[in-house]
């Protein structure tokens, strides 16, 4: 599939320049332009200057400049393709394809079952919220994030929740939502029963940490066991929206510090990043708990080159650590390790 000649241009002018790039930069009227300091490189005075009657971008201090999709494959670090699709989803056009060989309807097949998803994730996200704060039950994970010094403000800000003690609460309510059997099976939030009877909720007595996409959108969930149990950490299985090793736990939050840093801290686990990022430290993303790997520092690459790996000091996380500079060094990466203190 490919994108029709004609529609980058009809995207380039139905797009709201200041819409796109207000959504990584903060941007100021001044006279006719609007200002801000540059997301490319580092400066005090802003330089950043967009032109909506022109629909263009120009900064006078790097000399970066041009329309809004070449700003989105700028500050993404993504391919042309990649980009018109980013620009049109955030305006909300429908991106017309044009196909040249491939199964046309298998891709669109594909879309739906990502729209329908996304969808399911919001569902989902609402009933787990809704589990730590309005249940007796979750009272025990809200204990656990207050033991480990977690404000409400930050459990707002990323959105936590809990997963009760039930095999079939969460399937109950997605289908009181009106999403189908078929549709809640492919969503990674239950299992098939041995028998093929029925499903069984995936995320039980689990504190949750939602997982997002660089643009913010829900892709997967994260459960911490609270009580008795393994594993300690569960995430969800691939679906059409989640590959493992292809996110970066916390980017969405991170990436313009990481920018304007000029570097990114790498930490293991959920925790290993919301703790520190409450207290101010926000230049840094998580591997979700698993080993690095080149898709992972392909992601990194398009905020900084630069990157300190911050593991447990234990045996696997040493291990961990030095897998993770392999990986770096040979994309190219500046990289230092930082060993915290015992305890």
């Amino acid at each position: 599939m490919r994108i029709p000649r004609g529609f980058t241009e009809e995207l380039r002018n139905q797009a709201d320049i200041l819409r796109v790039i207000g959504d990584y930069v903060s941007l100021k009227k001044k006279g006719t332009n609007y200002w801000a300091c540059c997301p490319f490189h580092q400066e005090k005075t802003p330089s950043f200057s967009v032109n909506p009657s022109k629909q263009f971008f120009k900064c006078f201090g790097c000399g970066k400049g041009g329309d809004v999709i070449t700003f989105v494959m700028e500050i993404e670090g993504c391919p042309f393709p990649e980009a018109v699709r980013t620009v049109a989803d955030k305006c909300g056009v429908p991106v017309p394809l044009v196909s040249t060989g491939e199964d046309s309807r298998g891709l669109e097949e594909r879309d739906r079952q990502r729209s329908e998803l996304l969808q399911i994730n919001q569902w989902a996200l609402d009933f787990f919220e809704k589990g730590l704060i309005e249940t007796a039950e979750g009272k025990r994970a809200l204990d656990y994030l207050a033991r480990r010094s977690v404000s409400d403000e930050t459990r707002k800000t990323f959105r936590l929740g809990y997963a009760p003690n039930s095999k079939d609460a969460m399937t109950s309510f997605l289908l009181s939502r009106g999403a189908s059997r078929m549709q809640i099976e492919r969503s990674g939030l239950v299992g098939l029963k041995e028998n093929g009877t029925g499903f069984y909720d995936r995320f039980r007595s689990r504190l949750i940490f939602p997982i997002c996409d660089a643009q913010g959108r829900i892709v997967a969930f994260g459960g911490r066991i609270i009580g008795e149990g393994e594993p300690k950490y569960l995430n969800s299985p691939e679906t059409v929206l989640y590959t493992k090793g292809q996110h970066l736990f916390g980017l969405n939050h991170a990436r313009e510090a990481i920018r304007r840093r000029g570097y990114a801290i790498l930490v293991e686990g959920y925790l290993d990043f919301i703790i520190p990022f409450q207290a101010g430290v926000r230049n840094l993303v998580a591997s979700l708990g698993t080993a690095l790997t080149e898709n992972q520092v392909r992601l990194m690459a398009r905020y900084a080159r630069q990157v300190v790996v911050n593991f447990d000091p234990d045996s696997a996380g040493i291990a961990a650590t030095k897998r993770s500079l392999e990986l770096l060094l040979a994309a190219g990466f500046k990289a230092n390790v930082l060993t915290l203190p015992d305890n």
